[in-house]
């Protein structure tokens, strides 16, 4: 597998795989509650695929191969052994997969922060503005993460179902930005802010208010 290039799986094929991952995974770890024995089992095997994965599976299309072919799985765990305990080859190979998903997930995510900065940030640009991924509804006219670049703090939007009505919002939260990795660290002085706006205006008004806090200025030759 190592070295093959393939082209992006489909999303709806990512989809159905990502369910089927998350199942295996509710399968798994509750057995801490039922049987410790399989439990540990289950954690050592899981991470001794993940170990293959970090070192064989790059990005989602090798992810998809690995999982429709995975030999290493195979050669790595003694399915006997893990049948004693009622453990099934699949239901490991799944949740390994699952944890290495996310993993992509999130460089991807500091990998798109970065290139945003370093764009903004050669075009003499005083913040960035970084897009959500998949987009849509109101998390479309928001950026993800809007950062100034020499303060190094930005807002952090992401989309959420409202508690009582189930209506998507935006929880939007002050952050420190590492410029060079992506990472995103809570301000601590702000870290009991829950700020849930509804729309873009609100959004604007509660992004208004962080500048006038962090007393930073808006430039508009230089906005995103």
């Amino acid at each position: 597998m190592r070295g093959t290039v393939s082209g992006p799986p489909d999303d709806l094929d990512l989809v159905a795989l990502r369910g089927r991952w998350c199942t295996a995974e509710a399968r798994i770890y509750p057995l801490a509650m039922v049987s410790v024995p399989a439990y540990e089992q289950a954690l050592t095997a899981v991470a001794a695929l993940l170990d293959v994965l970090r070192a064989e599976v790059h990005d989602e299309a090798a992810l998809v191969a690995f999982h429709a072919r995975p030999r290493a799985a195979h050669e790595r765990l003694d399915p006997v052994a893990l049948g004693g305990v009622g453990l099934r080859v699949d239901d490991l190979v799944d949740a390994a997969c699952a944890a290495r998903d996310r993993e992509l997930a999130q460089l991807a995510a500091l990998q798109r922060r970065v290139d945003a900065i370093r764009a903004a940030a050669a075009a003499g640009a005083t913040w960035a503005d970084i897009p959500a991924q998949r987009a849509h509804g109101v998390q479309a006219t928001v950026p993800e993460l809007r950062v100034h670049l020499e303060a190094r703090r930005g807002l952090h939007s992401t989309l959420e179902p409202d508690a009582e009505t189930g209506e998507p919002r935006l929880r939007v939260v002050p952050v420190r930005v590492d410029l060079e990795t992506g990472e995103l660290a809570v301000i601590d002085e702000q870290e009991d802010l829950d700020l849930l706006v509804d729309d873009r205006e609100a959004w604007d008004a509660a992004f208004a208010w962080f500048v006038s806090e962090w007393d930073l200025d808006v430039d508009a030759r230089h906005h995103p």
